[in-house]
Protein backbone atom coordinates (compact mmCIF):
# COMPACT_ATOMS: atom_id res chain seq x y z
CA UNK A 1 0.00 0.00 0.00
CA UNK A 2 1.29 3.50 -0.56
CA UNK A 3 1.68 6.20 1.23
CA UNK A 4 -0.92 8.97 1.69
CA UNK A 5 -0.23 12.60 2.07
CA UNK A 6 -2.57 14.84 2.85
CA UNK A 7 -3.67 17.82 0.32
CA UNK A 8 -3.69 21.36 0.97
CA UNK A 9 -5.02 24.35 -1.44
CA UNK A 10 -2.44 26.93 -1.92
CA UNK A 11 -4.19 30.03 -1.78
CA UNK A 12 -1.55 31.95 -3.38
CA UNK A 13 -0.46 29.57 -6.37
CA UNK A 14 -4.34 28.17 -6.68
CA UNK A 15 -2.88 25.06 -6.62
CA UNK A 16 -3.10 21.40 -4.70
CA UNK A 17 -0.11 20.26 -2.90
CA UNK A 18 0.90 17.87 -0.47
CA UNK A 19 0.97 19.38 3.02
CA UNK A 20 4.69 20.58 3.76
CA UNK A 21 6.87 17.98 6.07
CA UNK A 22 6.25 18.64 9.59
CA UNK A 23 3.17 21.08 9.41
CA UNK A 24 0.22 20.16 10.90
CA UNK A 25 -3.39 19.41 9.32
CA UNK A 26 -5.72 21.75 11.54
CA UNK A 27 -9.06 20.39 11.50
CA UNK A 28 -10.78 22.02 14.23
CA UNK A 29 -14.29 22.82 13.84
CA UNK A 30 -14.82 21.99 10.72
CA UNK A 31 -17.84 19.67 10.97
CA UNK A 32 -16.57 16.28 10.75
CA UNK A 33 -18.96 13.98 12.42
CA UNK A 34 -18.31 10.58 14.34
CA UNK A 35 -14.79 10.93 14.95
CA UNK A 36 -13.61 11.95 18.56
CA UNK A 37 -10.31 13.01 19.86
CA UNK A 38 -7.34 12.42 17.57
CA UNK A 39 -3.77 12.66 18.50
CA UNK A 40 -1.41 11.40 16.00
CA UNK A 41 2.35 10.95 16.61
CA UNK A 42 4.21 9.52 13.55
CA UNK A 43 1.96 6.98 11.31
CA UNK A 44 -1.51 7.07 11.49
CA UNK A 45 -4.06 5.15 9.60
CA UNK A 46 -7.70 6.55 9.29
CA UNK A 47 -10.53 4.79 6.62
CA UNK A 48 -12.65 7.24 6.16
CA UNK A 49 -13.71 11.09 7.84
CA UNK A 50 -17.24 11.79 6.17
CA UNK A 51 -18.87 15.24 6.47
CA UNK A 52 -22.36 14.41 6.07
CA UNK A 53 -25.91 16.06 6.71
CA UNK A 54 -24.72 18.92 4.89
CA UNK A 55 -26.86 21.66 2.90
CA UNK A 56 -24.13 24.07 2.71
CA UNK A 57 -20.33 24.27 2.63
CA UNK A 58 -18.90 23.53 5.94
CA UNK A 59 -16.77 25.99 8.30
CA UNK A 60 -14.10 26.89 6.19
CA UNK A 61 -10.17 27.16 6.86
CA UNK A 62 -7.84 27.78 4.34
CA UNK A 63 -6.61 24.48 2.56
CA UNK A 64 -9.48 22.89 3.06
CA UNK A 65 -10.55 20.39 0.73
CA UNK A 66 -14.01 18.53 0.45
CA UNK A 67 -15.29 16.03 -2.61
CA UNK A 68 -19.24 17.53 -3.12
CA UNK A 69 -21.26 13.89 -3.79
CA UNK A 70 -24.36 16.49 -5.16
CA UNK A 71 -21.97 18.64 -7.85
CA UNK A 72 -19.91 15.78 -8.31
CA UNK A 73 -17.09 18.36 -7.65
CA UNK A 74 -13.87 19.23 -5.46
CA UNK A 75 -14.03 21.95 -3.15
CA UNK A 76 -11.41 24.00 -1.44
CA UNK A 77 -11.90 26.87 0.77
CA UNK A 78 -9.77 29.84 -0.73
CA UNK A 79 -7.92 31.90 2.74
CA UNK A 80 -7.29 35.25 0.60
CA UNK A 81 -10.87 35.16 -0.89
CA UNK A 82 -12.75 33.38 2.42
CA UNK A 83 -14.99 31.46 0.57
CA UNK A 84 -15.25 28.09 -0.65
CA UNK A 85 -14.62 27.41 -4.42
CA UNK A 86 -15.03 24.22 -6.69
CA UNK A 87 -11.24 23.28 -7.99
CA UNK A 88 -10.93 22.71 -12.05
Amino acid sequence: MTNRIPLIVNASSNQIEEIPSGDNLNLTNNDIVNVGNVTAVGKSTASTIQLTGLTADPTGSPGLIYYNTTTGKFRGYNGIAAAWQDLN
